[in-house]
């Protein structure tokens, strides 16, 4: 635990700093496919909250569509999944997560 503390506040920030662009470029990717997907203002940390209603897809058929295409999300009941951006996602990997989401919803 020392270890993975030590980490964390070493390269913690900078860390932070770039799951918080990498969810911004998911965020702002999504408001590609339709402007009520993402909302933006609250896109603030690494999280982004899709609102699939504009596509009428439920979450839990797009969570496993895009299982198949190697992204792993969350569906929530309902037309709400969250994507979250973190340490072992990288901007490339991003970038391919929203290329599959594209391929999913659009």
């Amino acid at each position: 635990l020392g270890a993975a503390a030590r980490i964390a506040v070493e390269k913690g920030r900078h860390r932070l700093t770039e799951d918080h662009e990498n969810a911004r470029t998911l965020a702002e990717g999504l408001l590609d496919l339709h402007e009520d997907a993402v909302d933006l203002a609250s896109v603030e940390t690494n999280m982004v909250y899709l609102n699939l209603e504009p596509f009428n897809l439920g979450a839990p058929e797009v969570a496993q569509a895009l299982k198949q295409e190697g992204v792993l999300t969350l569906g929530m009941p309902g037309y709400s999944m969250r994507l979250v951006t973190h340490r072992d996602i990288s901007a490339e990997q991003t970038k391919q997560a929203l290329e599959a989401l594209r391929k999913v919803v659009g």
